[in-house]
């Protein structure tokens, strides 16, 4: 009798699709004839044009984005800050590299296995830190229906967002985007409502991968940056992942299990490139850039 293969080991697995390769889903069976697919850029092209490009009195102030967990601008030079800075520089660079029939290059998935681990706090910080640097205009999308989604977290949970453009394209206008005092960075909301059970159902039956698409292709100047649920917790990530040009899976430090970033692994494996983003380190002085006074 033959002996069942053992499983590959994390890295092994990794190593083996930079290797072969992954066969990628023609983008037809991908995103489905479904309201989403059929958004045609005319209908949300003119809108959210201007809306990106206005210039008119910002919403949301830096301290709002602080207290939402982005880094305090003058502490850049921090570890955190720091290391956020290295890794826009690897996403940018990643660009060059993305493959696939339905893959953007210009959006990069924020997600993680479970709740907790802070994909979050590293969309936020990787969005405004790419928009401090002016490296290119940044789209901040909440994709994630959850109690602490970002959309609460600034104060946005009760505006026009994703999910009622997804229902209804007409809804799309620059009360959907909006902008903070970061002048390269934009925030597109859940929307949905303040109802769960509300939005849960938009969520369900209007998949978000169409519209990303669609903004991805006719907005290729601007980087998206989606804070998407857990892979572990909703089908949400493994629809993007067919769009996505490339994900960050944020991992807590020692509290993750391997199965659990496998499994998650598993579920978004339609996307090309993944990288793996290890957060909540435990520090040590020696582990800090710069010098403190």
């Amino acid at each position: 009798m033959n002996q069942p293969l053992k499983p590959a080991h994390l890295v092994e697995r990794a190593a083996r699709r930079l290797r072969e390769g992954a066969e990628r889903t023609p983008e037809s069976a991908l995103l489905p004839e479904d309201a989403a697919a059929r958004i045609a850029a005319s209908q949300i092209a003119e809108p959210i044009a201007e809306a990106l490009a206005s210039r008119t009195a910002s919403t949301l102030a830096v301290e709002t984005l602080e207290n939402a967990g982005m880094i305090p601008s003058r502490e850049q030079r921090d570890r955190i800050g720091e290391e956020f800075r290295i890794v826009g520089q690897q996403v940018l660079a990643g660009m060059v590299t993305v493959e696939g029939p339905t893959a953007q290059r210009n959006v990069v998935m924020v997600t993680s296995a479970r709740q907790g681990e802070g994909k979050s706090f590293a969309a936020l910080n990787l969005a405004a830190n790419l928009a401090l640097g002016r490296d290119r205009s940044i789209v901040l999308v909440d994709a994630d229906i959850g109690p602490a989604s970002l959309s609460k977290r600034l104060g946005l949970e009760a505006e026009t967002g994703l999910l009622d453009i997804v229902s209804s394209p007409a809804q799309l206008g620059e009360a959907a985007l909006v902008r903070s005092r970061i002048d390269a960075l934009t925030v597109l909301p859940i929307g949905g409502g303040t109802d769960p059970a509300g939005r849960a159902l938009i969520s369900t039956h209007h998949p978000i991968a169409g519209l990303v698409a669609t903004l991805a292709r006719r907005f290729t100047e601007h980087l998206f940056v989606i804070d998407a649920p857990p892979c572990l917790t909703s089908s949400d990530p493994a629809a993007l992942a067919a769009v996505a040009g490339q994900i960050l899976m944020v991992v807590e430090a020692e509290k993750t299990r391997r199965s659990e970033i496998e499994a998650a692994l598993d579920l978004i494996d339609a996307c090309p490139n993944i990288k793996l983003l290890l957060n909540k380190i435990r520090l040590t002085t020696r582990d800090t850039f710069g010098i403190r006074s």
